[in-house]
């Protein structure tokens, strides 16, 4: 379980799928093999950890239903690592468990926030309401307006100079999560 609060920016090194090996920051210790950590908003199990790189398993189906598929030699991600039991939330519940692979639909600036228009792949606009919460690449941030094909999400500053959200490009794709909550209510509202 993630909170959508990024900690880093990692380094694509190596991909020889399914292995994918990622430079993190040197200030990251203590990492253990069968570790949880979330890669552009996937959850990933650490397999091998050697001073500042960490690899991974990306099985078939992650590489299907993500962006991770994708990812080459010095691609950058977002990294988080898992919730500790004591630790304060700043976003939301985020499963790493990814929904749909979204992309980029119009990107804007208007005054100190970015704009970042998102197609949203079919049915997920039923777990989206405007001021819930969405993770974008592992990113939580809040929902503005939402409708049938794509949503909409602000980007503060901090966001854009301290996740990959602040370098994506129009047509660039991105990884979506809908918020676990709204998941479970559509779910029991079904099966009522």
């Amino acid at each position: 379980m993630f909170s959508g609060i990024v900690e880093a920016i990692g380094k694509v090194v190596r991909t020889a799928l399914p292995k994918v090996e990622i430079q993190v920051p040197k200030n990251w210790k203590n990492i253990h093999v069968g570790e949880s950590i979330s890669v552009d908003g996937v959850c990933l199990t650490v397999v091998k950890w050697q001073d500042t790189r960490i690899t991974f398993d990306v099985v078939d189906e992650t590489e299907k239903k993500t962006t991770l598929g994708n990812l080459n030699a010095g691609s950058v991600v977002n990294l988080e690592r898992s919730l500790q039991p004591n630790a304060r939330i700043g976003g939301h519940f985020v499963a790493g468990h990814i929904d749909g692979v979204g992309k980029i639909y119009r990107r804007a600036k208007q005054r100190v926030q970015e704009i970042l228009e998102i197609e949203t792949p079919d049915g997920l606009d039923a777990y989206m309401a405007p001021k819930g919460s969405v993770a974008v690449d592992g990113v939580s941030l809040t929902l503005g307006p939402v409708g049938s094909k794509s949503f909409t999400v602000y980007l503060i500053p901090h966001t854009v100079q301290n996740t990959t959200l602040g370098a994506k490009k129009v047509g660039e794709k991105v990884n979506i999560e809908t918020d676990i909550l709204a998941k479970y209510v559509v779910q029991y509202l079904k099966n009522r």
